[in-house]
C-alpha cells in the first residue's frame, strides 16, 4: 500500500471513528444533537467527495504518435483499440475498478438526430426532412431521404482542397451504422457494459466508424495490479490535428478537466508543425505547466543510443521554445508493450520483440528512460493526490477533533462544577458568546454585500469579454470572418445549391479551425483569470474577519483557562487563504463545454441564403439541370459571392446568439456558482472553529442538574470519549505527516 492509500485508509478511519464519537455525544443526559448533527453532516459529505475525487491524466499528442501504443503499455495490456477513426472523436478513460470491464456511453436519440441536422445546414438537397419539418433517424422514410441527399453530392461536394467532407462521412456513418446499434440505443440504459469475457468487443464499436459516431465516451476498468492508481483516471485523446476541429475543441473541454498531461512525440517525425500549433494552444490555455514529454522512439528507426540521445538533445531544445526546461524522456512504448505481453504475441511481433532484446545497448537505454519517466510520474501522482483529493479533508477533520476535544473538557468541568459555580460558568460564556454571535452575524452580512458587489464584477467580466463589439477573441472572429475569401470552384459543379454548400463546407471548417485554435485558448485562459480573481476577492473580504475570528478564539480560551477548563492542544486558527480550485473541485463544477459554441451552423438560415443569393445566379441558374460541369463565367462567380457574403452574415448572427447562451451559461452555471460557494465555504471555515462554543456551552450546562449516578456516569463516558478521541488525532496527524502537507 503506498502512502496515498495509507493517508486515506487513515482519515476513512478517522472519520468512521469521529461518526461513532459524535454519536457516543449525544447519549450524554441533557445533551441535545447539536453541534455534533453538523459535523455528521461534513462527514457524509467528505466521504462522497473522497470517493468523487479523481486526478485526470490526459496523454495527447498528434495522430499516429503512438498514443495509444503509450496507454497500453503504461498499464501492460492491449487494453485501448490503436487507429481508431477521425470522424469521431472519442476520449478513452481508464479507470481502477474491481473487474476487467469496459463501459460504452451512448448519445440519445435527440442528439444523434441534432448532430444529423447541424451536417445538414445548406445540404444542396432540401428534401430531407421528414414530414413535421424535423430528421428522425428511426424512421425509415427519413433514412432514405437521407441516403438519397447524400447520392445527389458530386466529387466537388464530398471532397473540398484535398480534405473529405466530414458531415458527409457522418451522415455515411449514422446510416450504416444503424441497424447494428439501435437494440442497443432502445435499451433503458445508456450505457453498454462489456465485462472481463467479452471485453475485448469494446474495439469493434470503437475502431468501426459506423458504431463509433453513437458513442460519447468510453470508461475502461481495470483491475488492481494492472498499474492503475486509486483514484487515478489516464485517458487516450484524439489525435490534435484531426481534421475535424470540433474534435481538437473536445480535447480543450478534457485538457480544462486534467491535472497532467503527458504529450507523445514519435521519434520518426519529431516535433512536427501540427505539434507546435498544439502546445502553442495549450499555453494559451494556462496548461503548460504540467506536462511530461514522451519520445516514443521506434528501435527499428535508429542505428545506435548515441543517434536516440541526438534526438532526445534535438527534441528537448525545439520544445524549450514553447515550454522552458521541459521533462522530456525517450523510450520505446512498442518493446515496452510487447515485453509486458510475450505470451500472447503472434510469431511476426514476437520475432521483432526478439530482435530488439538483441540490442543490449538500446534496451538499457529504453528501461532506463522507462524507469525514470515512471518514477517521476508516480511521485508526481502521489503528491498531487494527496493535495487534490486528502488535504482539505484531513484539515476539517482535524479541526472537528480538537473541537471535539474542547467539549470533552469543558462538559467535563461541568459535570464536576456544583450548581452555583455551574450558572457562574454560563453566564461567563454567555458574555463571550454574544461576542462570537455578533462576529458570525458581521462576518455573514459582510459577505453577503460584498458578495453581490463581487457578482456585479465578474458578471462585468464576462460580459466584456463576449461584448461582440468589443471582447478581443470575439472581434477576432468576426475581422477572420469578414476577410476570409472562400476558394471558388472552377467549374459548375450542376447547381446554385450544390456551389453554396461547397463554399459554406469551407467557411465553416475554416471558422470552426480558428474558434478551436484562437477563441476556445482564450476563454480557457480567461476563466483561469476569474477563477484567480474570485478567490482574491473572497479572500480580501473575508481577511479582517479571520483576525477577529483569532481574537474572540484567545478572548474565549481565556476566559476558559480563568476558570480552570483546558481546551484541546491543537489550536485551530481562521483560515488565511481559501482555495478556490478546492471549491470548484469538491462542488464538482465543470466550464460549460467549449465545443457548444462550435454548434453554431444549426441556426444558419439555409432560406436566407437561398434567397438574398439566387437573383443573381444569371446563367449559373440556367445550368441547374445540366449535370455535365462547365467552367465559371462572371455571372456564376457573382452568384457565388454574393451567396458567401450572406453566409458570413447568417454565421456571424447565429455565431452572435450562441455566444450569448455560452455567456449566460458561465456567468449563471459557473462564475457565479463558484463565487457563492467561495463565499459559503469561507464563511464555513471562519464559523467552524466557533460553532463548538455557539451551539455547545448551553447543552452542555445541563448536566449539572443530573443526578450524582448520571454524573459519575456521564464522566466514566467522557473518559473514554477523549482516549478514543486522542486515538483520532494521531490517526489524523500521521495522514497528515504522509501527506507532507
Amino acid at each position: 500500500m503506498d502512502s496515498f492509500d495509507t493517508a486515506k485508509q487513515a482519515l476513512v478511519e478517522a472519520g468512521r471513528d469521529l461518526d461513532a464519537l459524535f454519536e457516543t455525544a449525544v447519549t450524554l443526559p441533557g445533551v441535545s444533537t447539536n453541534p455534533f448533527e453538523s459535523w455528521r453532516q461534513t462527514l457524509d459529505a467528505m466521504k462522497a467527495q473522497m470517493a468523487e475525487g479523481v486526478l485526470r491524466v490526459a496523454v495527447v499528442g498528434s495522430i499516429k504518435s503512438g498514443k495509444s501504443t503509450f496507454v497500453n503499455s503504461f498499464f501492460g495490456g492491449d487494453y485501448v483499440k490503436r487507429g481508431a477513426g477521425v470522424v469521431t472523436c472519442i476520449v478513452t478513460r481508464i479507470r481502477h475498478g474491481q473487474d476487467l470491464a469496459a463501459t460504452l456511453y451512448l448519445k440519445t436519440w435527440d442528439e444523434v438526430n441534432a448532430e444529423i441536422e447541424q451536417a445538414m445546414v445548406l445540404f444542396p438537397s432540401f428534401d430531407w426532412r421528414g414530414a413535421d419539418g424535423k430528421i428522425d433517424i428511426r424512421r425509415q422514410t427519413d433514412r432514405e431521404k437521407l441516403g438519397h441527399a447524400l447520392e445527389l453530392l458530386g466529387d466537388e461536394q464530398l471532397i473540398t482542397q484535398g480534405t473529405i467532407n466530414m458531415n458527409a462521412v457522418l451522415i455515411s456513418s449514422y446510416l450504416q451504422g444503424f441497424d447494428r446499434i439501435k437494440d442497443l440505443m432502445d435499451a433503458p440504459s445508456a450505457s453498454k457494459e462489456f465485462g472481463a469475457g467479452e471485453f475485448a468487443s469494446h474495439k469493434d464499436f470503437v475502431g468501426h466508424e459506423p458504431l463509433a459516431v453513437y458513442l460519447k465516451d468510453v470508461c475502461l476498468s481495470l483491475p488492481a495490479g494492472q498499474g492503475v492508481e486509486d483514484q487515478v483516471e489516464v485517458a487516450d485523446c484524439q489525435g490534435s490535428d484531426s481534421p475535424n476541429p470540433l474534435h481538437l475543441a473536445m480535447i480543450e473541454d478534457y485538457l480544462l478537466k486534467t491535472h497532467f498531461i503527458i504529450y507523445v512525440i514519435s521519434s520518426r517525425t519529431g516535433v512536427r508543425q501540427a505539434d507546435i500549433r498544439f502546445l502553442s494552444l495549450i499555453k494559451k490555455m494556462g496548461l503548460a505547466s504540467n506536462i511530461y514529454f514522451v519520445i516514443n522512439c521506434d528501435f527499428s528507426e535508429h542505428e545506435s543510443v548515441a543517434d536516440l540521445r541526438s534526438l532526445l538533445e534535438r527534441i528537448t531544445g525545439e520544445i524549450a521554445l514553447l515550454r522552458p526546461d521541459p521533462e522530456v524522456f525517450c523510450f520505446s512504448s512498442l518493446f515496452n508493450l510487447f515485453s509486458g505481453i510475450k505470451d500472447e504475441l503472434n510469431d511476426k511481433d514476437l520475432a521483432r520483440l526478439n530482435q530488439w532484446e538483441l540490442d543490449s545497448d538500446m534496451r538499457k537505454f529504453s528501461d532506463y528512460e522507462s524507469k525514470r519517466f515512471l518514477d517521476i510520474l508516480d511521485q508526481r501522482l502521489t503528491h498531487d493526490r494527496m493535495a487534490l483529493l486528502l488535504k482539505s479533508h484531513v484539515d476539517r477533520a482535524s479541526m472537528m477533533a480538537s473541537g471535539v476535544g474542547d467539549w470533552i473538557n469543558i462538559t467535563r468541568d461541568f459535570v464536576s462544577q456544583d450548581a452555583g459555580r455551574a450558572e457562574e460558568l454560563v453566564r461567563q460564556m454567555a458574555v463571550e458568546k454574544e461576542g462570537v454571535d455578533r462576529i458570525r452575524a458581521m462576518v455573514k452580512n459582510t459577505l453577503d454585500g460584498a458578495l453581490r458587489q463581487a457578482r456585479l464584477e465578474v458578471g462585468q467580466d464576462v460580459d466584456r469579454f463576449f461584448d461582440p463589439n468589443m471582447g478581443p477573441a470575439v472581434t477576432d472572429l468576426w475581422e477572420f470572418i469578414n476577410q476570409y475569401q472562400a476558394p471558388l470552384p472552377e467549374t459548375s459543379p450542376g447547381s446554385f445549391t450544390n456551389a453554396v454548400y461547397s463554399v459554406f463546407s469551407d467557411l465553416k471548417r475554416a471558422v470552426d479551425r480558428h474558434m478551436a485554435e484562437q477563441l476556445n485558448p482564450a476563454v480557457a485562459r480567461f476563466v483561469k483569470d476569474e477563477e484567480a480573481k474570485i478567490g482574491r476577492l473572497v479572500n480580501d473580504i473575508a481577511r479582517p474577519y479571520g483576525t477577529m475570528v483569532d481574537g474572540a478564539l484567545s478572548r474565549y480560551e481565556k476566559t476558559l483557562g480563568e476558570m480552570g477548563i483546558v481546551l484541546a492542544d491543537q489550536k485551530m486558527s481562521a483560515p488565511d487563504q481559501l482555495d478556490v480550485s478546492r471549491v470548484r473541485r469538491l462542488a464538482g463544477l465543470q466550464v460549460p463545454g467549449l465545443t457548444a459554441a462550435m454548434r453554431y451552423s444549426a441556426r444558419v438560415r439555409t432560406e436566407a441564403i437561398m434567397r438574398k443569393s439566387a437573383y443573381s445566379a444569371g446563367s449559373f441558374l440556367k445550368r441547374i439541370f445540366n449535370k455535365e460541369s462547365k467552367p465559371l463565367d462572371r455571372n456564376d462567380s457573382k452568384a457565388i459571392a454574393h451567396a458567401l457574403a450572406r453566409m458570413k452574415e447568417e454565421t456571424r448572427k447565429s455565431l452572435e446568439e450562441h455566444f450569448m447562451d455560452f455567456r449566460e451559461n458561465l456567468k449563471f452555471q459557473y462564475m457565479f456558482k463558484l463565487l457563492d460557494l467561495s463565499a459559503v465555504t469561507l464563511q464555513e471555515d471562519l464559523s467552524d472553529r466557533l460553532k463548538i462554543f455557539v451551539e455547545g456551552m448551553d447543552q452542555s450546562a445541563g448536566l449539572v442538574n443530573e443526578t450524582q449516578a448520571a454524573k459519575e456516569q456521564a464522566r466514566e463516558i467522557l473518559a473514554s470519549m477523549e482516549t478514543r478521541r486522542k486515538e483520532i488525532a494521531d490517526k489524523l496527524a500521521s495522514a497528515g505527516k504522509l501527506t507532507g502537507l
